[in-house]
């Protein structure tokens, strides 16, 4: 291929292809030795008969009644063995629509005529995909290597270090007509194993590393289409295009809609193709997968020494990994050709005639299909910016929607995390001279007081409010990496939304409406913030409380009691130490509190104002006045008193796409925040909960039962945000319908449908840019969060 296809093309599949070769399959045919040319007669007998030889033990051990748990390891290894046999029979029938495949891609592979964008796009995403081979290849071959040297190492150091007399300890235990009980035949045996456990080694290796470089190199493909599609000018023959000032400056695609119809059904051939070549492979790892995974964890379970329970360890992770790599392929797959349907929305079709309006239909609805991974061909397999440079709001925006970010924003000032960058101060503008240092040192105490109760083996259930408290704590330190990475894509959200936030123009429905929704949106956000400072405050200040009690109102001895335990280098036996600890925690847990606020008021802030934008488009489009350019529209008596919409339809579908945009770039910043907010408060939820059950006094049950609101409060108003979010998007469709679209002529009614499709894909929150969220996930966190629980009290309930 050197020398035919791009460079970077080739080095993507160099390495799974080399592998293949080391298995004596060259797909490119380049078979210039004896051995590569004969390599049946030296492979196939030798791995033929490890196979039999291994799988004869895994039948002497049920048909003999010998313990399976014995060595457990083995059946993995079997099942392992089996898979890859199955893989490479594949491979071999395959290979020739393997190298047309490549060939294929190699030859469309891109290279020029990118933007700026798009190169930098294709460099990074290749820097990941080389980078995540790497690390996936050497966690494999470490593991195999491992597993295959143990014996051997454990063999030589009970022989020659203990001076024992030491079995001879073989990877994988087979059935041979012979004793291995002499060093040669055993370092024979060794080397007859080993050799054919690389086999299968690189099988694996070679196969899922090629999946993956042809999936991730096609998502490429599509991903460059779909800046194209934004790009291409529209053709319209019977009059000339006129372009608004901001459309006038749009870099152009140099290629026409034709050329990309062409290349979009090219790409989504090669995507049926791949498909169709590894559907079997797929079907099969997702088979094993479980079941190996299975049987390696009672491995685990069972393993005498801490070198074998690491290896099997490694073992499932290696598996799974592969699992989750070839779920996130696919899905970036299904991501990237579905994808063209949204690029197609933004494109400015209204703007060309008939003809390519009719086009750009054609390409929505293909893309309605998304290209995956299948098993068997049969199932799926699954897992933006604008500048705009203000240094304040205040003055440029509309005041209402000043004050509903406002909030959250002054609690980023707190922790010193400035969306707007107006450090006006020493202390704002070198923040992490003074926070940071502080935040770490008290999380790395927090954390090492969690590692004791477990390693020391003391009573989980003696403070169990500790553990809630850390992964609070866990979670908002990585919340406020997210937001310190995102801090440029918030401010141009925030900066974008204010700019098209609309106060004139409005029917008085439109005016009741947003000043309904913006009165609820203030009154639930004070009331959150209200009970999340009242919780706090309780937690922090009871410890202190008590104490003072204890040992001023009661007179006794009282223990110098501090809102959570931490391991510090020194006693806290003095009030002095004590007031100063007090002190710290009390600080670095404002910190937490403060960036929970702020990013979840902000995340509600913004979501509650897209559907207010939403909802107002919604109201627009029933009342815009149809177009009909061949005669004249001769409307009803009850048509004609209707108070007809000031914009026209190319200017609602320019602002629609606006508002979508927008929504996508708040579920972009938002994605890794919302899936820590679920996936760590059945956790913390569970655990608070076994708190109030151990609570020695009212006081501390319910400040529990506080904190247990709370989470469940974010959750909850969470959820509802993106139903919302998702209902007022929708909602278009119904507007459209209600339009009267049936007056307008051709051109006026495909826009409407074309309303109407867009609208079928609702806008939501979502975790990773992968689930949406609804209420029924609420629902999911609630019945999760007491399985949980149920097993945590079942534990507290034994202790006792």
């Amino acid at each position: 291929m050197e020398g035919i296809y791009p460079e970077e093309f080739i080095n993507s599949v160099l390495k799974s292809l080399s592998y293949f070769k080391k298995c004596n399959i060259d797909v490119f045919d380049s078979k210039n030795s004896l051995y590569r040319k004969f390599w049946w007669l030296f492979n196939i007998p030798s791995f033929i008969l490890n196979y039999i030889t291994l799988t004869m033990y895994i039948v002497k051990i049920f048909t003999e009644g010998l313990d399976p748990f014995e060595k457990i390891y083995m059946i993995p290894v079997w099942l392992v063995t089996t898979q890859e046999f199955f893989v490479c029979i594949i491979i071999i029938q395959k290979e020739k629509e393997i190298r047309t495949l490549i060939e294929h891609l190699g030859s469309i592979w891109r290279t020029k005529d990118l933007t700026e964008y798009q190169s930098n796009h294709k460099k990074t995403t290749m820097k990941q995909l080389n980078f995540g081979q790497k690390i996936f290849e050497i966690m494999s071959l470490i593991v195999a290597w491992l597993y295959m040297l143990m014996p051997l190492a454990e063999t030589l150091f009970r022989k020659f270090i203990l001076d024992q007399e030491a079995e001879l300890m073989l990877p994988y235990a087979c059935v041979y007509p012979f004793a291995v009980d002499s060093w040669a035949t055993y370092l024979g045996v060794l080397a007859f194993q080993i050799y054919n456990m690389l086999f299968v080694i690189f099988m694996y290796l070679g196969s899922n590393l090629l999946l993956v470089s042809l999936s991730t190199g096609l998502s490429i493909q599509f991903d460059l289409l779909r800046a194209d599609l934004i790009n291409i000018k529209p053709t319209n023959n019977s009059e000339e295009i006129v372009f608004g000032r901001n459309e006038e400056i749009v870099q152009w695609s140099a290629c026409n809609i034709e050329e990309f119809v062409k290349f979009h059904q090219d790409v989504i051939l090669l995507a049926q193709q791949l498909s169709a070549v590894f559907d079997k492979v797929v079907f099969l790892s997702l088979l094993f997968a479980t079941i190996i995974v299975c049987f390696f964890a009672v491995a685990c379970k069972a393993s005498l020494g801490f070198g074998y329970m690491l290896i099997n360890f490694g073992a499932i992770f290696t598996v799974m990994m592969t699992v989750l790599i070839m779920c996130y392929c696919s899905e970036q797959l299904s991501a990237s050709s579905t994808g063209i349907a949204e690029s197609a929305v933004k494109n400015l079709w209204y703007k060309g005639d008939l003809r390519y309006q009719t086009i750009i239909l054609f390409i929505i609805m293909r893309s309605q299909n998304p290209c995956t991974l299948r098993t068997l061909n049969y199932f799926s397999i699954i897992c933006a910016s604008i500048e705009i440079n203000f240094t304040t709001m205040e003055g440029i925006y509309p005041e209402e929607f000043i004050n509903s970010v406002l909030k959250s924003l002054s609690y980023f000032k707190k922790c010193n995390i400035d969306v707007f960058n107006s450090k006006n101060s020493l202390y704002r503008k070198f923040w992490w001279l003074f926070n940071i240092p502080s935040f770490i040192l008290n999380y790395i105490t927090l954390t090492m007081y969690i590692v004791k109760i477990f390693t020391e083996g003391l009573d989980p259930f003696e403070k169990i409010y500790m553990i809630p408290v850390w992964l609070v704590t866990t979670q908002e330190f990585f919340v406020c990496i997210i937001i310190i990475q995102k801090e440029k894509e918030i401010r141009t959200l925030i900066e974008h939304l204010g700019s098209i936030w609309r106060t004139k123009d409005l029917t008085e429905y439109q005016s009741n409406h947003k000043k309904t929704t913006m009165k609820q949106l203030n009154f639930g956000q004070k009331i959150f913030e209200i009970m999340s400072l009242i919780v706090a405050w309780l937690y922090m200040l009871m410890p202190l409380a008590e104490t003072l009690f204890r040992k001023f109102i009661l007179d006794q001895e009282a223990e110098l009691m501090l809102p959570y335990a931490c391991v510090y280098p020194f006693a806290v036996d003095s009030w002095a130490t004590y007031l100063g600890v007090l002190a710290f925690q009390i600080y670095n847990m404002l910190f937490v509190i403060f960036m929970y606020l702020g990013s979840n008021l902000l995340l509600v802030s913004l979501s509650t104002g897209l559907s207010i934008q939403f909802d107002l488009l919604r109201a627009d489009l029933i009342y815009i006045k149809p177009t009909n350019y061949s005669e004249e529209i001769v409307f009803d008596s009850n048509d004609e008193i209707v108070k007809w919409s000031a914009c026209n339809i190319e200017e609602f579908v320019k602002f629609h796409q606006d508002v979508i945009l927008l929504a996508q770039q708040l579920s972009a910043v938002f994605d890794k925040i919302v899936f820590l907010s679920l996936m760590f408060a059945t956790i913390i939820v569970c655990f608070y909960a076994v708190a109030c059950k151990a609570s020695l006094g009212f006081g501390y049950m319910l400040v529990n039962y506080g904190a247990i609101f709370t989470i469940m409060m974010t959750v909850l108003i969470m959820c509802y945000c993106s139903e919302q979010l998702s209902a007022s998007s929708t909602g278009i469709a119904e507007s459209a319908v209600k339009n009267l679209w049936y007056k307008g002529d051709l051109r006026y009614q495909t826009i409407i449908l074309f309303i109407i499709m867009r609208s079928q894909n609702p806008c939501t929150l979502r975790t990773l840019n992968y689930f949406s969220i609804s209420i029924n996930t609420f629902n999911k966190v609630l019945k999760t969060t007491y399985s949980y629980f149920s097993l945590a009290s079942q534990l507290y309930d034994a202790r006792d």
